[in-house]
């Protein structure tokens, strides 16, 4: 009920992008879960789909993500199932500058739209892709009308509102299956990618472009540790304790150019205990830092670092830490895997919004069912 008063009341600025698919077209099943057929196909006796990505606009990764769900879904429309046309939609005004530099937003690129436009056209089937902060009910009963629409909640993060009438898509493979009683299919995951920033900037003398980190950039490592802002307080204190203060640095309040001076430096990044894709340890173990987590939660093909370094205690965690300063260009390596996928991470992104879209196309236009 909060949630639902703040948007309301505009405490919560929701901007809107919108894309429209046109003629769904050529729907035969001739490859598994791919629905194909050989004349043009109505969607719930609708001409058009709509595909509308809300973006909210300040700034963390989530909003970042949004951002890249939109332009995936843009520019992958040749590869739908269904002949298509764009129209992508973004109040740009109201989206922070360094987006607008991360992805090349111009402002005769992406027209406006508000909320009133949502739901409204009779033929229109509206399919809504809203962040995990909302709740798809409340949105559905003040927004929209549910018999012309269906709402999809993006998990990016733990905080699901889970309700039996929502549909959910994933960002990362921990949150499917069993996570929060949803029972996700593997199929229900669209995965945000690195900022394209960061990927320019590896490829530029740290990282090959198979991933293998360079001679010049081993040169740059220190036996420093890095650590995201959320881990425990005891475990800062612990590798402070056994490592020295000199050597340990807790990640918060630094800027793009103070980040990438970690990253070049690091050779270990430690996040206790992790939820999702948390950007931090990713970015660092691209620039070749070694990842070290806990073993609180499955979370092996979202990070696929070695086994031994997801540690069961404290001691664990102090034990793999020396291993990898005392072995780090050995064990580097063993990181490629991390490293790859953030590389194909634009792609894998793109695929995955594909993949999406051919398995959703019975709760979207009812076919195939």
């Amino acid at each position: 009920i909060i949630l639902t008063l703040l948007f309301i009341c505009g405490l919560f600025v929701y901007d809107t992008s919108i894309l429209y698919f046109d003629s769904i077209n050529d729907i035969n099943k001739t490859q598994p879960n791919t629905l194909q057929i050989s004349h043009q196909l109505s969607c719930r006796n609708k001409t058009k789909v709509r595909f509308t990505i809300h973006n909210v606009n300040f700034v963390t990764g989530g909003p970042e993500a949004l951002i890249q769900m939109t332009l995936a879904f843009k520019e992958s429309a040749s590869k739908m199932p269904f002949a298509s046309m764009t129209s992508s939609m973004i109040p740009l005004q109201h989206i922070p500058q360094v987006y607008r530099d991360n992805y090349q937003l111009q402002q005769d690129t992406f027209p406006s739209c508000d909320m009133n436009c949502l739901g409204r056209d009779p033929d229109i089937f509206e399919v809504i892709i809203v962040p995990e902060i909302m709740s798809c009910y409340a949105f559905q009963n003040v927004q929209v009308n549910p018999s012309n629409s269906i709402v999809y909640v993006w998990i990016l993060g733990a905080g699901a509102h889970v309700n039996e009438k929502c549909h959910f898509i994933s960002h990362v493979y921990m949150f499917l299956g069993e996570w929060g009683g949803l029972h996700l299919p593997d199929w229900a995951i669209i995965q945000p990618y690195i900022t394209p920033f960061y990927i320019t900037e590896v490829l530029n003398g740290i990282l090959t472009p198979t991933g293998e980190v360079t001679d010049e950039a081993l040169k740059s490592k220190q036996d420093l540790i890095i650590i995201d802002n959320d881990t425990p307080g005891q475990i800062v204190d612990l590798l402070k304790t056994n490592f020295g203060t000199d050597h340990v640095t807790v990640v918060n309040g630094f800027d793009r150019n103070g980040l990438i001076g970690l990253f070049r430096k690091a050779k270990v990044v430690v996040d206790w205990c992790v939820i999702g894709a948390e950007r931090m340890p990713l970015e660092a173990s691209l620039f070749g830092a070694v990842m070290v987590t806990s073993q609180c939660r499955e979370i092996s093909k979202d990070f696929p670092i070695p086994n031994r370094y997801f540690v069961k205690n404290e001691e664990g965690l102090v034990v793999a830490v020396k291993e990898i300063l005392a072995n780090y260009t050995s064990i580097v390596p063993e990181m490629i895997n991390v490293r790859k996928k953030l590389l194909a991470g634009k792609q894998r992104m793109y695929d995955d919004v594909i993949t999406w879209v051919n398995h959703s196309l019975c709760d979207i236009c009812k076919v195939g069912c």
